[in-house]
């Protein structure tokens, strides 16, 4: 079993970020974007700990890829930050579903939106994790794979802790 937590849109606000790693203890992670050079702290504190990093359109930097394609326990993810794929303006995620279908994933992690989505689509999960770094309601997600066995989760981040949703 992996289990991953997948931030987006930290937005230089990465600390609850740190304490959701620190509280889920992950076996890998995935950033999706605006913030992406937040996670070198990640990276400095875990450096056992694999990371995987795509650029945003806040990135100036763009020292990562636009997408990333990476295979776990032979599930296959396809990782964006989504502005490259109309996400914000298709609600039928039509063009990130198409390139990820080129790709035969089984599971799209996207961001840029910062509004937190799990959905099943075109036999592929699909998850938007929401921001972890601004705005009122943060969110990460979790993405655990036993196998075939694939499931994906929102946690909600709040002055109360950590509550959670999903499927």
């Amino acid at each position: 079993m992996t289990k991953l937590c997948v931030f987006a849109d930290s937005h230089g606000y990465i600390d609850e970020a740190l304490n959701a790693v620190a509280s889920e203890a992950p076996d890998m992670v995935f950033h999706l974007g605006d913030g992406a050079t937040d996670i070198r702290r990640l990276e400095r504190l875990y450096p056992e700990m694999p990371v995987y990093c795509v650029s945003g359109n806040c990135d100036a930097s763009q020292a990562y890829p636009y997408y990333q394609n990476i295979k776990v326990e032979g599930v296959k993810i396809f990782a964006t930050h989504g502005q490259k794929f109309n996400v914000k303006n298709d609600a039928s995620l039509l063009e990130l579903c198409s390139k990820a279908m080129e790709y035969d994933a089984d599971v799209v992690l996207f961001g840029h939106t910062h509004h937190a989505l799990i959905e099943r689509k075109l036999c592929m999960d699909i998850m938007n994790p929401g921001t972890i770094g601004c705005g009122k309601e943060l969110s990460y997600g979790v993405l655990t794979i036993d196998g075939r066995s694939v499931k994906c989760e929102i946690k909600s981040v709040s002055s109360n802790g950590v509550g959670k949703y999903g499927r």
